[in-house]
């Protein structure tokens, strides 16, 4: 998440036409949000994007679902 607040500070020519939004998800057993395919693993962060009017959303697990066992 550094790197992406490195890449919005150092370009800000970009993001003067849209509005960016980075959400910390919470832990399980609480409200939460994941995806339907697999409700046991949620991702750390949620990005929000608004670009004229379009709202692009993705959801970050830096770890990765795979290495968790």
């Amino acid at each position: 998440m550094e790197d992406l607040k490195d890449f919005y500070d150092a370009n800000p020519s970009i993001f003067a036409d849209r509005h960016l939004y980075l959400l910390r998800n919470l832990s399980k057993g609480r409200a939460s949000v994941s995806s339907s395919s697999n409700r046991q693993l949620p991702p750390d962060f949620i990005v929000w994007q608004l670009v004229a009017g379009c709202q692009h959303v993705a959801f970050i697990d830096p770890k990765g679902v795979r290495n968790i066992r």
